[in-house]
């Protein structure tokens, strides 16, 4: 009995998380599974315990003391931006990634925006955010057309993944997006391409998981980080298996 009861925890685990994949189709389910898998994700985490980071990668923060030190009552004018690639780009960086959207123009003084384009268009290696909002449940959807526009920039900057499908025509449950909100379109144009950066905190509001695609219009969109990840080691595509 001493034995087997090892044996019998494992495979009820196993089922209730079994049960938990097959049922948590809400994206902020408060329910007793997800809260058990919270709590064992969280365990899981500590006994880990912390990573050192990696030396390849370095965070440029633009906080309060940034702007304040370029002698700026504005948040990050779009021309500092640009002299923030140029200096970024003259150490030779892999990639440059952008968390912020710049979905709207800079009214301050409209040849900020053509100046940051200019600089990103330098570099040749930038990857910007887009802001693609999740609807609450998981599920797939029928292909949209997209506007000539879109199609054009997703081509030329080969944004989606290639898809690999295990030999059937199965619908795949996804990330679903509401709402997909673009970079203005000069710096669009210039950047290498672009990736999802808004964040999903779950039903108690801290951040456990964090989609790397999101179904949009019945097209997958990648993440900000998986877009700097293909720059980075120079891969033709991302490849997502259904």
């Amino acid at each position: 009995m001493t034995r087997r009861l090892p044996a019998l925890l494992a495979i009820t685990i196993t089922l209730l998380f079994a049960v938990l994949a097959a049922n948590r189709l809400d994206w902020t389910s408060t329910g007793f599974l997800t809260s058990l898998d919270m709590r064992w994700l969280d365990a899981k985490f500590r006994l880990r315990g912390p990573r050192t980071p990696s030396q390849d990668l370095i965070i440029v923060g633009l906080d309060d003391r940034t702007t304040s030190q370029l002698g700026s009552a504005r948040v990050f004018e779009r021309h500092h931006a640009a002299a923030l690639v140029d200096a970024i780009s003259s150490g030779g960086p892999a990639v440059i990634g952008f968390d912020i959207l710049y979905s709207d123009a800079d009214v301050s003084d409209e040849a900020n925006d053509r100046m940051f384009a200019e600089a990103i268009e330098r570099a040749g290696n930038v990857v910007l955010g887009v802001y693609l909002d999740l609807k609450q449940t998981t599920g797939t959807s029928e292909v949209e057309e997209l506007s000539p526009e879109l199609q054009e920039l997703v081509i030329e900057k080969q944004v989606f993944p290639a898809v690999r499908r295990n030999g059937n025509d199965a619908a795949t449950t996804m990330v679903q997006g509401s709402d997909l909100v673009m970079p203005l379109p000069e710096l669009g144009r210039a950047a290498a391409s672009f990736g999802f950066v808004n964040f999903h905190p779950d039903a108690e509001g801290f951040l456990r998981h964090q989609p790397q695609f999101i179904e949009w219009g019945g097209r997958l969109y990648p993440s900000l980080d998986l877009q700097m990840l293909k720059r980075y080691t120079n891969s033709s595509s991302v490849t997502v298996t259904k």
